[in-house]
């Protein structure tokens, strides 16, 4: 049956900020189970950051200056994630990305007074893909391993994103004993 094979998922949302505006997001999901232990998903969403209070007003006369005309940052994004069990025992899951942020907010030296201010600089572009795998050992613990990549680089100079890392991973161990 058709129904059991596939699964959409919709949804909408707006959003009213007295100082940007109003914000549409929304996400779109189709979840394909092609056997028993296999789950593929696609995702598609549109989402914003509004300016924080911080970002919008903050001064301090000496190095900051406020900035009450910032927009809202926009996210266009989507991804495919694959995850294949194999027993009970062990889980795989392979996730790829890819993202598209405009009217990123970011710290700007004013070179005209030397203060910093918070401004809509750049656009930034964003992909990669990450390999996690989770293993059950008996009935109190499991051990969990992960590894991701991710380019993220601003669309103005094709520069790396400031603090973005290209590689990260985690492993951890859980039990009770």
């Amino acid at each position: 049956m058709l129904y059991n094979l596939i699964k959409l998922v919709a949804g909408l949302r707006l959003d009213y900020f007295s100082q940007t505006g109003m914000n549409i997001s929304g996400t779109g999901s189709i979840v394909v189970f092609p056997a028993k232990s296999t789950m593929i998903k696609f995702l598609v969403r549109q989402n914003f950051r509004n300016p924080s209070i911080y970002e919008l007003h903050y001064r301090d006369n000496v190095t900051m200056k406020e900035n009450p005309d910032l927009e809202s940052e926009k996210n266009l994004s989507g991804e495919m994630e694959i995850t294949q069990s194999f027993g009970e025992t062990l889980l795989l899951n392979l996730d790829f990305f890819y993202s598209r942020i405009t009217n990123l907010i970011d710290a700007w030296l004013d070179p005209s007074d030397g203060k910093i201010q918070y401004k809509n600089l750049n656009d930034v572009q964003a992909y990669g893909g990450e390999i996690n795998l989770k293993w059950r050992i008996g009935a109190n613990a499991e051990v969990k391993g992960g590894y991701q990549y991710q380019h993220s680089h601003l669309l103005t100079d094709d520069a790396d994103l400031p603090n973005s890392p290209h590689h990260s991973g985690v492993l951890s161990l859980k039990g009770s004993f």
